[in-house]
């Protein structure tokens, strides 16, 4: 009998001694793997200026257009599509391809570009990155886009 408890406690010890272990690398994960695995192609997102996530704005209001530049390189400008055609943004940054290492501030391969919407934008809008599907920027021949998709509230009167 003594012999059996024994056994089931040191189960239990060792089934406590796994889980804390799985727990702790599960939340060390980024610490152990360097980081989030390295992506390929850029991430785009559009939100209301300083509201992160917020997609849904009202026109005349500014944007803040975010590119996390992955392993291929974006080429500038960006485009917004809305209601009164294609719109083009030229932020200079002082380079004509965004790469990764090139931002500034706290990550450096993250690039915001703020830009006033107009007044007549309303309905659904987007806009439009292009980059290089080949690390080489010189082969400009193997171009594609992303699109970063935002709705626009009209302004009241």
């Amino acid at each position: 009998m003594k012999k059996q408890k024994t056994k089931i406690n040191r189960q239990i010890l060792i089934t406590i001694v796994l889980i804390a272990l799985i727990a702790l690398i599960g939340f060390n994960f980024e610490k152990i793997t360097g980081g989030v695995i390295k992506h390929s192609y850029p991430i785009v997102s559009v939100y209301k200026q300083n509201f992160p996530g917020q997609n849904n704005i009202t026109a005349g209001d500014y944007i803040t257009v975010e590119i996390q530049v992955g392993k291929y390189p974006v080429d500038l400008p960006v485009y917004i599509d809305c209601t009164t055609g294609l719109e083009t943004i030229n932020k200079n940054f002082g380079i004509t391809t965004l790469r990764q290492g090139y931002g500034s501030g706290e990550n450096e391969n993250v690039f915001k570009i703020n830009y006033k919407s107009s007044d007549k934008w309303k309905g659904d809008c987007y806009t439009k990155v292009y980059f290089y599907d080949k690390i080489d920027e010189g082969d400009r021949t193997h171009r594609d886009y992303l699109n970063a998709y935002f709705t626009v509230n009209p302004k009241e009167e």
